[in-house]
C-alpha cells in the first residue's frame, strides 16, 4: 500500500523529487513521514511534506537547498503542551522549502525533553532506514519511513486538537494498518527511549496493548 501511494505522490511532485534524488546523490537518510506518510497510506492530505532524517542528512539537505536557492537553516527553540498535561521542550533547527506549492519540511534531530524528566530522540537511524519503504519513480529512487516511526513520534508528542494537530487520530489510523512490524516497534521504542506516557498512548489510541505490557515487564525486572 505505501509503494501505491509512493507511486501517486510522487508523480505530483517532480520538483520534489529533484531535490530528493540529490539527497540520494549525497547518501543522505531520509524517508517521508508524519502527516506525509498518512498520506501515502491514504487516509487523510496534508498541507507539506515531513522528512526524518539523522545529523547528517540534515546537514546534506541543508548544502543542497543553500547551492540551489540560498536556504539557510533556521533555529527554533520548540515549547509543546501535550493532551496528557506534560510539556516538551527542545532546541533544534528547521529547513523549509517550497517545491510546487507544498513545503518540504525537515528538523534537525535534537533531544526532546519532557516534564517527567524523560528525554526522547527522533531520528533516522541505521535501524530505521532498515525498515524504510523504497519505490522508484521517474527515476527518483523515493523513501518513506516505517509507520512505526510515525507512530512513536505522534506518541512522543502527544499534540491537542488546540494546537491545530491531529496526533491522536493519527495514532487511531496507523493503529489500525495491518502491516505493523510488532518487533520492530519494541526496537524503536527501545531506541527512542519511549517510557510509560508514550506506551500508555499507544495502548489507548493505537490498541498497542503488548507493547505498554512489555515495557512494563522491563520496569519489573531485578537490576
Amino acid at each position: 500500500m505505501i509503494k501505491a501511494g509512493i507511486r501517486q505522490w510522487g508523480a505530483q511532485y517532480p520538483e520534489t523529487l529533484q531535490f530528493f534524488d540529490r539527497l540520494n546523490m549525497a547518501q543522505a537518510r531520509w524517508g517521508l513521514f508524519s502527516g506525509t506518510l498518512l498520506q501515502l497510506l491514504g487516509i487523510r492530505e496534508t498541507d507539506d511534506h515531513d522528512v526524518l532524517v539523522d545529523g547528517q542528512g540534515f546537514d546534506q539537505a541543508a548544502r543542497i537547498l543553500q547551492d540551489a536557492r540560498g536556504i539557510r537553516p533556521v533555529r527554533k527553540e520548540v515549547y509543546i503542551a501535550c493532551g496528557d498535561g506534560e510539556k516538551l521542550h527542545f532546541r533544534t533547527q528547521e529547513l523549509s522549502a517550497q517545491f510546487e506549492g507544498k513545503t518540504v519540511q525537515i528538523m534537525r534531530p535534537a533531544p526532546v525533553e519532557c516534564s517527567t524528566g524523560s528525554e526522547y530522540y527522533l531520528a533516522m537511524t541505521w535501524l530505521a532506514a532498515e525498515k524504510r519503504a523504497v519505490e522508484t519513480v521517474r527515476g527518483v529512487e523515493v523513501y518513506a519511513a516505517d509507520p512505526v516511526d510515525s507512530l512513536l513520534s505522534k506518541a512522543v508528542m502527544q499534540r491537542g486538537q488546540d494546537s491545530g494537530k491531529q496526533d491522536v487520530w493519527d495514532t487511531a489510523m496507523l493503529g489500525r494498518h495491518g502491516d505493523l512490524d510488532m518487533a520492530y516497534l519494541e526496537m524503536r521504542a527501545a531506541e527512542i527511549r519511549a517510557d510509560a506516557r508514550v506506551t500508555a498512548f499507544l495502548a489507548m489510541h493505537a490498541g498497542l496493548f503488548a507493547l505498554e505490557c512489555a515495557a512494563l515487564d522491563r520496569d519489573m525486572m531485578p537490576v
